[in-house]
């Protein structure tokens, strides 16, 4: 029944990945750019599954209050399914992303905790703050993103991707059929750009700057893709922490040292735990500036190196 449109369907609640959840025929249905409350008509995207299907709504008849027009022209059904909840307003996406982690941690964990998603320093209107971005070139060579749990390919406006960062939004045409570009921006806004793994242009060294310290980290190397995470992470370890000099940690995952640069600074000896090399090298670096010799960073796996400690 792909590609068929039942309804009209009654949604409910909201649940993981920017689907509500609705009922047809005794099953249930997942549906994309829907809203809890409304009447939808909705067409079956997967219908492979015995115990539910998914689909997106593509007629709303009842709106929700909370509905407004998508700020990207290729956010829809169908379309580009890099954003779930654009077609919600910003304060009732935050409300509704509160309430599946409640919902989440009442089911799993037996949890009854009361959820607040609040915005991050420099989220400008929920826009423009994704500092990594992949992009694949179509067959004419224009950038594209994919379509929801697809890989079929959907060209990006001609203004850009409106979530990412406008300083890293290379040039949207031009581009060889099927290549993969990425962009990553740094604090003070320097770009690098990778063609299909190789750095075209941009330093190969990225610098971020998180409160008082700033951190090395490669080009096509992780870092927390909204420009003010990193920092709303760091605080939130240290307050739960609440680390003492000469304490002791583990930064298991450790990546460039994000949490080990912010312990070590606080005088804690660290030992960090990272499977790539070059984060490790990278860890290493970014402890020796925040002036710590006394913590260690260790290449491989976590689950084999704490067997060997």
């Amino acid at each position: 029944m792909s590609g068929a449109v039942v309804g009209p369907l009654r949604v409910g609640a909201v649940a993981h990945g920017g689907h509500c959840v609705a009922r047809y025929e005794g099953r249930v249905v997942f549906v994309r750019h829907s809203l809890p409350g409304e009447l939808v008509d909705v067409r079956l995207t997967d219908t492979g599954h015995d115990r539910y299907w998914r689909g997106d709504a593509v007629t709303v008849h009842e709106a929700s209050p909370e509905r407004t027009d998508p700020p990207c022209p290729v956010s829809g059904p169908g379309r580009c399914g890099g954003c779930d909840l654009q077609h919600v307003t910003l304060p009732a996406q935050r409300r509704l992303k509160a309430e599946v982690v409640a919902e989440q941690l009442q089911r799993l964990a037996g949890l009854e905790v009361a959820v607040e998603v609040e915005p991050v320093p420099g989220d400008e209107e929920g826009l423009g703050w994704r500092t990594r971005m992949r992009y694949h070139a179509d067959a004419d060579g224009v950038l594209a993103l994919r379509r929801h749990r697809s890989h079929d390919l959907e060209p990006v406006p001609v203004d850009g991707c409106p979530i990412s960062d406008p300083r890293g939004r290379p040039e949207r045409t031009g581009w060889e059929a099927g290549q993969v570009v990425e962009t990553a921006v740094d604090t003070a806004g320097s770009v690098s750009t990778l063609v299909d793994g190789e750095r075209v242009s941009g330093p190969a060294l990225l610098h971020q700057r998180v409160g008082e310290q700033e951190l090395a980290v490669a080009a096509d190397g992780f870092w927390q893709v909204h420009p003010g995470a990193a920092e709303t992470l760091v605080d939130a370890v240290l307050e739960g922490l609440a680390p003492q000099p000469g304490e002791r940690a583990f930064d298991l995952y450790c990546g460039v040292g994000l949490f080990a640069v912010a312990l070590a600074r606080l005088g804690v000896r660290v030992w960090g735990v990272e499977s790539s090399r070059t984060a490790v090298a990278h860890a290493r670096r970014n402890l020796a500036a925040a002036g710590d010799s006394a913590s260690r960073v260790t290449a491989g796996r976590v689950a084999q190196v704490l067997r060997r400690l």
